[in-house]
């Protein structure tokens, strides 16, 4: 059994020595003044991982509207512009520099049309996922909990057919077991459904 945890709980440099693996996520990591990256922190960063033989992930930036967010780290998949491919894009060469296997990214939201921004964030993927190829880092579109009913991909189905839409091998699902159960109400049958909708593609 492989354990991991994320650096959104705890500092890198503890983590490295308790779990197997980790989640390297960049919008709580300070690698950034603003949108511009901090070379300097991530060479730290690299020092520090060449102290474990763990493997790691690299959680991109995404849209969150709390004050514990940065905002200048903000990304609406479904709404991206220049600024926001190349931030996204960031994460993927950063993803490449720490030898991570993959890099998890959130959906995006529903906003005035929903049919609307699914087809916008399929397109972005695509662009995204085309990088990611080149780079050589897998993408994982993760699941969103269903308590926040603004964002796309809540349901596995969504989620799906999101995924295959890219059609591309450079992009799967992330599966996040907590935000199916909040989706599915704690109905553990439902988590299950859940689990075997998206399976062939986690």
């Amino acid at each position: 059994m492989i354990i991991g945890a994320s650096s959104f709980a705890s500092p890198l440099e503890e983590l490295v020595n308790e779990v197997d693996s980790v989640e390297l996520y960049v919008p709580k990591m300070e690698l950034y003044e603003g949108r511009k990256l901090q070379h300097d922190r991530v060479r730290n960063v690299s020092d520090i991982l060449s102290t474990s033989s763990g493997v790691t992930s690299v959680h991109a930036p995404y849209y969150a509207n709390v004050p514990t967010y940065p905002a200048k780290l903000c990304v609406d998949t479904a709404n991206m512009k220049g600024s926001d491919f190349r931030l996204m894009e960031e994460s993927i060469e950063l993803a490449a520099y720490f030898q991570s296997r993959v890099v998890v990214l959130h959906p995006g939201l529903v906003g005035n049309n929903r049919q609307d921004s699914l087809s916008k964030m399929v397109d972005n993927l695509k662009r995204l996922a085309g990088f990611a190829d080149n780079c050589g880092v897998m993408l994982g579109l993760e699941n969103k909990e269903g308590t926040a009913p603004g964002n796309l991909c809540c349901e596995a189905g969504e989620l799906v057919r999101a995924v295959e839409e890219v059609n591309s091998g450079n992009l799967g699902i992330t599966f996040d077991v907590g935000h199916a159960n909040l989706t599915a109400g704690g109905r553990s049958g439902m988590i299950r459904e859940f689990m075997e909708t998206v399976r062939p593609l986690v």
